[in-house]
């Protein structure tokens, strides 16, 4: 089977973003965050020795009649949060990967990650820089 020219331009960018993040990948630490095995939504990251940078992972299976896609905060929508570990809490990170933001590391890991799923079986990867 042949791919299509979108399908293709995705395969270049998923390999371009595996090439950035291998040696982070492979030498980093992981922290599990949320558990496969105790819901429909898995989380995970790796963080670099130096706290320099980490790679966050998302996977949400299948929705959840009583999860709202998001919840209300004075009146308005504001995105779920996934609560981060290993970070530099002094430090600031920017996504230079994935869903754009910049935030302080004791705010990743007490506040959480800003996050909105809007459908079945979706993930979100973020690739995390200190500035």
């Amino acid at each position: 089977s042949k791919l299509s020219e979108a399908e293709v331009a995705d395969a270049i960018e998923l390999t371009a973003l595996a090439k950035r993040t291998r040696k982070l990948r492979a030498n980093g630490e992981l922290h599990r965050l949320m558990d496969p095995f105790k819901g429909e939504q898995a989380a995970w990251m790796i963080v670099a020795a130096d706290r320099s940078e980490a790679v966050v992972t998302y996977v949400h299976r299948l929705a959840e009649a009583h999860l709202p896609p998001m919840r209300l905060s004075g009146g308005h929508p504001s995105p779920l949060h996934l609560k981060l570990a290993g970070l530099d809490p002094e430090a600031v990170y920017r996504a230079v990967d994935g869903p754009a933001g910049e935030w302080r590391g004791d705010i990743l890991m007490n506040v959480g990650l800003p996050y909105e799923i809007t459908t079945d079986f979706e993930s979100i990867f973020w690739h995390l820089k200190r500035v």
